[in-house]
């Protein structure tokens, strides 16, 4: 599944979302919920930033995230069968 975090969390809603994730899913951050980007060493699964909206926030790449744009925000989209936005 892919997730698509597009605003900020508590700490303990993003830790719940952890929970779930499944190694085969993906988690995308984008718009506000890219600060949370410091938090993705936890998740099981790949962690991906929009890097527009991080540079926009003027937010420094963090360790645990991979960096992408638009295409590969479609890729993504078109490898996983079923999404969720939060």
């Amino acid at each position: 599944m892919l997730h698509i975090l597009q605003g900020v969390m508590g700490q303990t809603e993003f830790e719940q979302l952890v929970a779930i994730l499944r190694p085969d899913d993906a988690l995308v951050l984008m718009d506000d919920g890219v600060y949370l980007q410091s938090q993705l060493h936890h998740a099981p699964c790949p962690g991906y930033v929009m890097q527009a909206h991080r540079q926009m926030r003027g937010l420094a790449s963090a360790g645990a995230t991979v960096d992408i744009d638009m295409d590969t925000l479609v890729t993504l989209t078109e490898q996983h069968n079923n999404s969720a936005s939060w």
